[in-house]
Formats: structure tokens, C-alpha cells, sequence
């Protein structure tokens, strides 16, 4: 029979969190935020046009309207947007909920040809929403990327770090505040649609040469220059055109495709098996296609939310998953002389991610996994480590914050052996049954100011048998986020 002691954690986590309780939560978990392109007044055009992020509730009803700078001020750059290049607009959510990102131009409404532009002379922007506190920061920008092209879309894990793609300069990598950005990758496609991270990975869109669906840009979350790779079943033959893209788990993502859905457009459901991705089916708006993307799980239930593809005065619509042929419903409809791109569903509905390397016992590399989905009142959760020497000694290390991207090798210890959680952690005893497994209850209260709260964890395996004066293995780190 498994036995598990915990030290202390649940203590830790009542003092770390108890101040998110005074926090004013200006964007609402479970809402939808949606990017806007005009203020309605001036005809959409390719010169730059004012942007919006309009915060809706999930039955379609406007919340508010965050207008994004349209002129420098103090750290701040003007962010603005094409009005009629359609790929523009892309909006993302990072991994723990906390920071909306999307790009545009250090340039007033009107530029002309804003996309056509130097970014020398106009450079590319980070535009970086808070969920925390509703402030908008735009002090982030690139004036060696994206050039003469458009920047599309952009993914942050943390707020500080950003990777960024548009219709050339490839995967481009910017910091916090900074004004250029450096080259991750070089090689095809450097035309990319859509930017997104998922299971700790970086994913991309693109419809270029043979990348004509959804890759993997390197390993877990690249610094260093890395390649694209087409994920496997997706086509490489030119036919599909694909932009957003939703993971409802790690083997099933959903894509939105623009093209007409008479020629297959629509919302894409995509499963994988054995490491290989087949298309399951096609879930088709009756009045236009979709070409941004977000959605939600719920006990199982996949629930949709898309932006059509009308050029101006376009709408919000939905459809929960319920087999081919689930009918779309439309929440709402933009005013004329705008057009809503890029959506999320705002807050965190709780996710686990993977990152690292393990270390090999004489058992073979310890796993790490989650007992339950990690959403507020689950009081079943817990973590279960497995793979380990039967009636052992283990421990599960967990600690605030997101697992360290570089694991911290430990004297004495093999070589193989990283700690990917922040020292500052809590330690919990873990004693394995004869298969070798532990779960550790780790029961989740009913407490709204603990979503989007972000975990690292990590399994510690004690095996005498190993010759090293630390005789230690270790699973991946394991990430966290809780959700609702």
C-alpha cells in the first residue's frame, strides 16, 4: 500500500498565495478577449488603424473595451495594426493566464501601407495585457525583424520573454522592454501564421512549402537557434490554410482553417496516436470560415471559440465539440469599420507541462504525472511518481513559479541528474509501494484566488544501488497551472 507524508506544502501554499485575495481582477476567468482592429470612425484600410482588446462574457455580452496606445508615452510606444491584412492580430494567452500578447507597429493611425514599412523606421511591437491589473504595456519592440512584412503573432511564457513570427524574419526572439530581437530560426518557413505554447512546447502555423500545418519549433521553450519541424500526419502538400490552433490535451488540438468550408475550412480536429496526427474531423460555420481560435475543457467537453472570416464587421461564434455536424452559434457581431481578429479565453483552466531530462536509478528514469485535472475543488488531486525501486525511499519537491527552463546540477550526484524546481521549495517524503509508485494527495481548495497559480514539481528517487556518493535519479519537472 502506497504511504505518503507531506512537509509542510499545504502551509507554504496558504502563505505564498494569501495575497492574490487583495487583487483586483480587472479581466474576468471563463470571459473572452478578443482583438479589435478601427474605432468604427475611418474605413478599414492598410494604413494603420487603432487597436482594441474587448473583453466579452461567454454568452457574447461586451464587458469593456482596453484601448492599446495609439502615440508614445513614457516607456510606451504607439502599437497599431493593418486594418486589412488578415493575418494580422493573433492574440495569446501565456501558459499561467496572467499576460496577453500580440504584435504591431511603432506607428500613428494612418501610416500608410503600415506592413510594407522598415522596421527601422517603424519598429515592431510587443503589445503585453495583464490580467492581474488591466494595464497595457507596449514598451517592447523589434527595429531589426519583420521588415517591409508583417508581424503576426506572439507568444510569452513569463511577460518577459517573448517569441515572435510574421510573414518573414522566421521565429524571432525579444526581451522585456528591449528594441531588437534575435534570430531563432533561419531555415524554412520563415513566413509563419500563428505563434502558441502548449504542453511546454513552442508550436507554429504556416502554409509554406511543405509546412503546411502545425510544427514544433525545437524542444520545450528555445533561447538558442533551433529548427521547425512539421509535426507528423500533417500535410505538407499546398491545399490547407491554416492559422490558430487550440490543444485540448496533448493528443488532441483543434486548427481553424480560412479557406471557404465547401473546400474544407472550418475548425479541424486533429488526434494523435503512437506520435503520428490524423484528421478526426471538420466542425464547419454555416455563414463564413474561422481563422482565430480559443477554447475551453470542461469535465471532458470541448467548447470552441472562433472569430469569422468576413473582411469587416465579422463575428464571435462557438460550437461545443460534440461529434461532426455540432452546430455553430454566433455571440456577437462587431460594428461596421472594425473586425475582430485574434481571441482567448481568458484565465487558466488548469494545465500540466513537462520539461527536461530525467536521471536514471537502477529502475530506469522515474515518471511523474498528475492524479486528476489540477481546477479549484478538486479535492482528489494529487501527483503520482512511478518507475521507482519498490518500498523506497523518493520525495516530491514542489515549489512556487514555473519549472527552471536549465536544471541545476547537484555535486555528488550523477551527472545525468538536473533539479528543474526553485530551490526555495517545499520537500514531501514519498514512500513507494512494491510496483514502485507513490501518490501524494495534493487536495486543491475551492478558492478562486488560487486559479492560474503556477507549480513546479519534480520526482527525487534514493537508490543505495547507484555508485555515485549521492545516489540519486530524478523524473522531468513537471508544471502546474491551476485552474477552474
Amino acid at each position: 500500500m502506497t504511504r505518503t507524508r507531506s512537509l509542510s506544502i499545504l502551509g507554504l501554499a496558504h502563505l505564498s498565495l494569501s495575497s492574490l485575495l487583495l487583487a483586483q481582477i480587472p479581466i474576468t476567468s471563463g470571459n473572452l478577449v478578443v482583438l479589435r482592429i478601427g474605432d468604427g470612425v475611418a474605413a478599414l484600410s492598410s494604413a494603420a488603424q487603432p487597436t482594441f482588446l474587448d473583453e466579452y462574457t461567454a454568452t457574447g455580452a461586451l464587458v469593456q473595451s482596453i484601448a492599446v496606445p495609439t502615440a508614445a508615452s513614457g516607456i510606451n510606444l504607439a502599437c497599431t495594426n493593418n486594418g486589412t491584412a488578415t493575418s494580422e492580430g493573433s492574440l495569446n494567452l501565456s501558459p499561467d493566464g496572467q499576460w496577453f500578447t500580440w504584435g504591431g507597429y511603432s506607428a500613428a493611425p494612418g501610416t500608410a501601407a503600415i506592413n510594407g514599412t522598415a522596421s527601422a523606421t517603424y519598429p515592431r511591437v510587443v503589445g503585453r495585457l495583464s490580467s492581474a491589473t488591466g494595464q497595457v504595456d507596449t514598451s517592447t519592440s523589434m527595429n531589426n525583424a519583420f521588415s517591409a512584412g508583417n508581424i503576426r503573432s506572439v507568444a510569452t511564457d513569463n511577460g518577459v520573454q517573448f517569441w515572435c513570427v510574421g510573414s518573414n524574419s522566421g521565429v524571432q526572439l525579444a526581451t522585456y522592454a528591449t528594441g531588437t530581437a534575435s534570430v531563432l530560426t533561419t531555415s524554412a518557413p520563415t513566413n509563419i501564421r500563428t505563434i502558441g505554447i502548449a504542453n511546454g512546447n513552442l508550436y507554429c502555423t504556416s502554409a509554406s512549402s511543405v509546412y503546411q500545418g502545425l510544427s514544433q519549433i525545437g524542444s520545450g521553450l528555445p533561447t538558442q537557434a533551433t529548427s521547425i519541424t512539421l509535426l507528423a500526419g500533417f500535410p505538407s502538400a499546398v491545399g490547407p490554410s491554416n492559422y490558430d490552433f487550440f490543444f485540448a490535451d496533448p493528443n488532441t488540438v483543434y486548427i481553424a482553417d480560412d479557406r471557404a468550408t465547401t473546400a474544407g475550412g472550418g475548425i479541424q480536429k486533429w488526434t494523435q496516436t503512437g506520435g503520428t496526427w490524423t484528421l478526426a474531423y471538420t466542425l464547419a460555420p454555416t455563414a463564413s470560415s474561422c481563422r482565430y481560435l480559443s477554447g475551453s475543457v470542461s469535465n471532458g467537453v470541448t467548447t470552441l471559440y472562433a472569430t469569422s472570416t468576413t473582411a469587416s464587421a465579422n463575428s464571435i461564434i462557438t460550437v461545443t465539440d460534440a461529434g461532426a455536424g455540432s452546430p455553430f452559434v454566433t455571440l456577437a457581431t462587431a460594428l461596421s469599420n472594425t473586425v475582430l481578429r485574434g481571441i482567448r479565453v481568458a484565465g487558466s483552466h488548469g494545465a500540466v507541462s513537462y520539461s527536461g531530462t530525467g536521471s536514471p536509478t537502477t529502475a530506469g528514469i522515474p515518471t511523474i504525472s498528475p492524479v486528476g485535472n489540477p481546477v479549484i475543488g478538486n479535492t482528489t488531486f494529487g501527483v503520482r511518481g512511478g518507475n521507482m525501486q519498490p518500498f523506497s525511499i523518493s520525495f516530491l519537491v514542489i515549489g512556487l513559479g514555473n519549472v527552471l527552463p536549465f536544471g541545476i546540477p547537484v555535486p555528488g550526484a550523477p551527472s545525468t541528474f538536473f533539479v528543474y524546481v526553485n530551490p526555495v521549495a517545499s520537500t514531501n517524503l514519498l514512500l513507494s509501494d512494491q510496483t514502485g509508485s507513490a501518490v501524494l494527495p495534493f487536495r486543491l481548495p475551492n478558492n478562486p484566488a488560487y486559479v492560474g497559480v503556477t507549480l513546479a514539481t519534480q520526482i527525487v528517487a534514493l537508490d543505495p544501488a547507484l555508485p555515485d556518493a549521492l545516489p540519486l535519479g530524478s523524473s522531468v519537472g513537471m508544471q502546474i497551472v491551476i485552474g477552474q
